[in-house]
């Protein structure tokens, strides 16, 4: 599924509130629900502060630049082209939440699966991706950030 350009700006925008790692990292500390994060320097930063996901979705890319730093071994792979959210792609998340700890590897680009996170995680799950050069993003998945998706792509 391509997402459009006017959806893909509207994206651009924070999900959420932008808090810097230090600060999200004791907030997720207290948190119940599943932690999915989304991004390669947000998932180390995370892991650094001693806080571990339930699910990890990293492409080995920063801000588009291969990383030449070793990327954790996945237990998914997925393939999805930059500007879509492909079945591969949802299919590795929906697998990931019946799971303890997943790691998804995407091939190509990443930045579309907060989005479908949000969409099939449980309530009370939050998801956190980056916001470069501002934060790290925190979306507390609830019926209102559901129906928001639900709205913007109907069709996901």
């Amino acid at each position: 599924m391509r997402i459009s350009e006017s959806v893909r700006k509207i994206l651009k925008r924070p999900l959420g509130k932008i808090l810097q790692p230090t600060a999200l990292a004791r907030l997720l500390k207290r948190e119940r629900g599943k932690l999915i994060v989304v991004g390669d320097a947000t998932g180390r930063r995370l892991a650094e502060l001693g806080v571990i996901p339930a699910i990890w979705i990293y492409d080995g890319k920063e801000m588009r630049k291969k990383l030449k730093d070793k990327i954790p071994f996945p237990t998914h792979i997925a393939v999805n082209p930059p500007g879509a959210i492909t079945e591969s792609l949802k299919g590795a998340i929906d697998d990931s939440l019946k799971m303890k700890r997943a790691r998804v590897f995407v091939q190509g680009e990443e930045d579309l699966a907060t989005i479908y996170a949000i969409k099939a995680a449980p309530l009370s799950s939050v998801v956190v991706y980056g916001q470069p050069r501002k934060g790290i993003v925190y979306v507390k998945v609830d019926p209102k950030i559901k129906r928001w998706v639900r709205n913007l792509i109907p069709s996901l």
